[in-house]
């Protein structure tokens, strides 16, 4: 079973939930925030739904309705056809199921509280409500850091293979996703063979790409928001910095200017760009990418590559030449 969730609206960006929906025949189930409204709530919905024929819309659910009177309000907006064809969810507010959030997203349950506890809470207050969804619990989940994830199908034939921190990274090519580095640093550091065993692999010629928070720890160092020095993998001749936020957002469009782990100079590839850390101090090295933004202003040289090295801010989205 795959389970995506969408970011940002339903069509926005050229690699949205729709275009992705489209390209997959998958079925969208939208969720539409009804707080501060009722029967314009269903018309948002129902505009959702009518915009492209060619996406097959499963259900809607309206979250945060506050009672069975909002609920009847916001029903009696779906016209007649809508109604008995679409199915539709009402889900309550509830503070309990409620996850604060950070720079790039949710704070993640286990940072909070029991996980079984907090899914058992999700389950009790959903299904009433939704007997169409299902919840599942991943059986091993210890931490962001130590988070094993399965690769797409097309990728292990490129020999790829990820590597987190508290483990020795292996001998073929090795791909650091983004995450939040800031949360992990001291633990980064002082484990015993995870930046060291980078190193050898580095030295010995693997090739490596590291993207967003993989790409500031093949750095030499990040700055924390304190302004606080954590050294890290120093392969790439670079140091980024929480100390002064700035965002950066946005799809890109995006020239490979060199070989790296998974493409080659020439190939063109989407992308997309968010975090708040900056680059304070960058050395010498080869450009990876050229990069272009939504509206196809040029963003300039991203990223760098030295020797089999290689990483930038940009997270790939997928190749179109």
């Amino acid at each position: 079973v795959a389970l995506v969730e969408g970011v940002m609206g339903l069509h926005d960006g050229p690699g949205s939930t729709a275009a992705l929906a489209r390209k997959t025949g998958w079925p969208l189930l939208l969720v539409v925030d009804a707080s501060k409204s009722a029967q314009t709530a269903a018309a948002v919905a129902e505009g959702l739904a009518l915009r492209d024929p060619d996406l097959k819309i499963g259900g809607f659910v309206f979250n945060r309705v506050a009672s069975a009177r909002h609920a009847a309000k916001v029903r009696a907006g779906l016209r007649a056809g809508s109604r008995g064809a679409v199915p539709h969810w009402f889900l309550p507010p509830s503070p309990q199921v409620t996850l604060p959030s950070r720079h790039l997203g949710l704070h993640q349950v286990q940072e909070l509280c029991d996980v079984k506890t907090f899914l058992a809470t999700v389950a009790d207050w959903a299904a009433p409500l939704c007997p169409a969804l299902e919840l599942a619990e991943q059986s091993q989940l210890t931490g962001a850091a130590a988070l094993t994830l399965q690769p797409p199908k097309t990728w292990p034939t490129l020999g790829l293979t990820f590597a987190y921190p508290h483990t020795s990274v292996p001998e073929n090519r090795i791909f650091l996703p983004g995450g939040y580095p800031e949360l992990y640093l001291e633990a980064i550091r002082a484990d015993p063979d995870f930046l060291p065993s980078l190193r050898q692999a580095a030295a010995a010629g693997v090739p490596i790409y590291g993207e967003c928070g993989g790409f500031m720890v093949l750095g030499q160092a990040i700055i924390d928001a304190k302004g606080q020095r954590h050294d890290m993998a120093g392969l790439l001749p670079l140091i980024t910095t929480f100390a002064n936020r700035q965002r950066h957002l946005g799809y890109r469009e995006i020239e490979v200017r060199a070989d790296f782990a998974l493409g080659h100079a020439g190939e063109s590839w989407r992308g997309h760009e968010f975090h708040y850390s900056q680059v304070a101090w960058a050395g010498e090295a080869e450009p990876l990418f050229q990069a272009r933004d939504a509206d196809g202003v040029d963003l300039g040289p991203q990223g760098q590559r030295r020797g089999t090295v290689a990483g930038s801010y940009l997270h790939l989205i997928d190749k179109f030449a």
